[in-house]
């Protein structure tokens, strides 16, 4: 695992680019929206932005099945880039008061407060 995260750094190092871990964070929600979106026809994407709502009883754009999909991609986006496991799917996450799946937004300030 040592020899994965150095690998990293240099890379970000050698690459000239210092991102914060905010981020990171929302490049690894947008690389795990794309690896969703592959299957999809496009005017069914899901779109990059803050504010574009992911799972929500009125109008979010993701099922259960769907967020279940993606939650996989950006957890094996988050072990990757972070080196370290993380299960975005945990009993409480639907029961949240701040509902961190409602926006894609909501969900950067969540994994920003867990990672």
């Amino acid at each position: 695992m040592l020899k994965a995260y150095s690998l990293r750094l240099i890379k970000i190092v050698l690459l000239g680019v210092v991102m914060d871990k905010r981020e990171r964070i929302l490049k690894v929600i947008y690389e795990g929206i794309d690896d969703y979106n592959l299957d999809l026809p496009e005017t069914e994407h899901i779109h990059k932005a803050l504010d574009t709502v992911l799972f929500d009883t009125i109008d979010g754009i993701l099922d259960s099945v769907g967020f279940l999909t993606l939650s996989t991609a950006i957890e094996k986006r988050i072990a990757a880039e972070f080196c370290q496991a993380f299960a975005l799917f945990t009993p409480d996450i639907f029961s949240r008061e701040d509902k961190p799946l409602r926006t894609v937004g909501s969900l950067v300030g969540y994994l920003e407060g867990k990672l």
